[in-house]
């Protein structure tokens, strides 16, 4: 199996294990570095209660490939990447 394939097969795959640690996680950390409370709170001001920025941190931390990995073919740089998939991924949420 060449390591593209791989990589398509593994990258949906969420990690194991709850995410109490959630903040060491490299992806959360880049999201972190530009989409917090503030940002949060302006995109979705009536949220349920269940919805914070806590929960999605989590959320991102048991998918290590979200927010993680650069489609060389597009040019972006990783944090680019990642605006634009935690981008799309908000827009089908909201």
């Amino acid at each position: 199996m060449t390591p593209e394939v791989n990589r398509r097969i593994t990258a949906p795959l969420a990690s194991t294990g709850t995410e109490l640690n959630y903040s060491d996680a490299t992806n959360v950390k880049l999201v972190q570095s530009f989409f917090g409370c503030t940002e949060w709170n302006a995109l979705f001001p009536d949220a349920n209660s269940a919805y914070t920025i806590t929960n999605l941190y989590r959320a991102i931390a048991k998918f290590p490939a979200f927010c993680n990995e650069v489609n060389s073919d597009t040019g972006l740089s990783l944090e680019d990447s990642c605006k634009r998939e935690l981008s799309a991924f908000l827009a089908n949420v909201s």
